[in-house]
């Protein structure tokens, strides 16, 4: 079972160094939900903004599984722990796909 946080701070370390806009959000309160395995002490959680969730902390079937009540979610895993686990869990039904991006530097416009 998991659960939406409204206090995010115990699922931050779930997130740590993770430098994506989307989990700050998320883990900031200002856009987007946060979801784990535990209220008091998480091990496992996913970060969900929009169409873009990203798993974190311990691989957990269940959340993986979860609907969402979307038709579409690009998962982004944390781990290569992570990324077995949604190949196992959608291997008829997912496409992995390799997404580049701009590289993030300090101070730089």
């Amino acid at each position: 079972m998991f659960f939406e946080l409204s206090g995010t701070e115990k699922a931050a370390k779930l997130f740590k160094g993770w430098n994506e806009t989307l989990i700050w959000s998320c883990l900031q309160g200002i856009m987007g939900r946060i979801f784990v395995d535990s209220r008091e002490e998480p091990v496992s959680g996913m970060a969900l903004l929009g169409d873009f969730c990203f798993l974190a902390g311990r691989p957990d079937k269940e959340i993986v599984l979860h609907k969402l009540n979307q038709d579409f979610v690009i998962m982004v895993p944390q781990t290569a722990e992570w990324a077995e686990l949604i190949r196992e869990c959608y291997r008829e039904k997912a496409k992995e796909v390799v997404r580049y991006a701009i590289r993030k530097e300090k101070d730089v416009f």
